[in-house]
């Protein structure tokens, strides 16, 4: 049988934030959304790192796609980049965040460090409490671990991410 797969991101009007970037390949099940820090300029064009790796853990767990949302939607190389920007949160993050929270068959944080910055860690918490998330773990301070490659290979789906009512942070 021949995979069809769509693609999709949502910009700002102006180009310089990225809220929402998309894959599906199978419509008939539960597709898995990451809260990830910021966006990378390659996000957009499917080739970065972070969607290689939400791509390998979606299929892995035998999900139909992935979802990437960012708790700052400013297109950054880094960090540092990210926290000299004068509005590192566009005007509609949010909203792309909850309503892609609640489209997600499963939502796993994963913005690590980076959301200390502005107290981002804390109002993503408040948007989605009333929402199940997940993450992969916790760093030292409380924040969800970033999605690296390889933490999937030979466990099961509940074995791997950390469940709670809300946002275990």
């Amino acid at each position: 049988t021949r995979e069809y797969v769509v693609r999709g991101t949502l910009f700002s009007a102006n180009k310089d934030k990225l809220y929402k970037v998309w894959e599906t390949w199978d419509f008939s099940k539960a597709t898995v959304l990451f809260i990830a820090a910021y966006p990378n300029p390659k996000d957009s064009t499917f080739t970065s790192s972070m969607t290689s790796r939400c791509r390998n853990i979606a299929k892995h767990f035998g999900l139909g796609g992935f979802t990437i949302v960012y708790s700052f939607s400013h297109i950054a190389r880094s960090s540092k980049e990210l926290m000299e920007s004068a509005q590192p949160i566009g005007a509609d993050t949010n909203i792309v965040i909850r309503s892609a929270a609640l489209e997600a068959g499963l939502v796993i944080c994963a913005w690590g460090a980076t959301g200390c910055f502005l107290d981002r860690s804390t109002r993503i918490h408040d948007l989605l409490s009333d929402i199940p998330c997940a993450c992969l773990g916790l760093d030292p301070v409380g924040n969800p671990l970033l999605v690296t490659s390889g933490r999937h290979k030979g466990r099961t789906l509940m074995e791997y991410f950390y469940f709670s009512d809300g946002i275990p942070f």
